[in-house]
């Protein structure tokens, strides 16, 4: 190919690339600022990760004998 035709394909790619790179970050960022506050807090030391996360072994009571 001569050097015109990779210039070309080069800047063809990077007009393509760079507008999905800005949207997809730009996504990303939106998602982490309208996330819920809670995932964006550590858990406590000295308490379990899943701390304040509804479980079902947690709310359906005892479980039946096998």
């Amino acid at each position: 190919m001569s050097r015109a035709v990779k210039r070309f394909l080069l800047i063809a790619a990077a007009v393509i690339a760079l507008p999905l790179l800005v949207i997809l970050v730009g996504a990303a960022l939106y998602n982490i600022a309208h996330s819920p506050a809670e995932l964006h807090e550590l858990p406590s030391p000295g308490y379990p990760a899943t701390e304040g996360v509804p479980s079902i072994a947690l709310t359906a009571g005892p479980c039946p004998a096998v």
